[in-house]
């Protein structure tokens, strides 16, 4: 796959994807955050992600976009702490007066919770941390019609 290819897929929605792995190497790939079936995942050269970084493309750069049924979603995992803070700021202004639920994906740690929970806080919204249930925490719901 070429650059060009993987920006068309950028654009469209799909996610860039990136893991150190000892034995690999540097692994660069796009995903669709939508699909999670055969053909999700479309692996990509070390070069062609670079020349995506210098076109300033980022990491989970279209998941804040992402409709998931009636959710709207932002996955953090993998990003740094101070970068989560502004993607938050971003999703919750981006999505602001929106009518449906607002989903952040925390992962399970508590300090990306925390700098989740700051945000919201700051924007006086109330929240709900994991499911309904209360099983699931690694994620953060915001009700929409607020």
């Amino acid at each position: 796959m070429n650059t060009q290819e993987a920006v068309e897929l950028l654009n469209n929605g799909w996610v860039l994807k990136s893991h150190k792995d000892n034995f690999y190497g540097h692994l660069t790939w796009l995903r669709n955050p939508i699909h999670n079936g055969p053909g999700h995942a479309k692996y990509i050269t070390y070069g062609v992600y670079k020349n995506l970084l210098k076109l300033g493309f980022t990491e989970n750069k279209h998941m804040e976009n992402t409709t998931v049924g009636t959710k709207t979603r932002l996955d953090l995992h993998g990003i740094r702490h101070e970068e989560a803070r502004r993607q938050t700021i971003r999703f919750i202004e981006k999505n602001w007066g929106s009518t449906v639920d607002l989903k952040v994906i925390t992962g399970h740690s508590q300090k990306m919770k925390q700098v989740v929970i700051a945000v919201i806080d700051e924007y006086k919204l109330e929240y709900r941390i994991g499911d309904y249930f209360g099983v699931d925490s690694a994620f953060i719901t915001i009700p929409g019609g607020q």
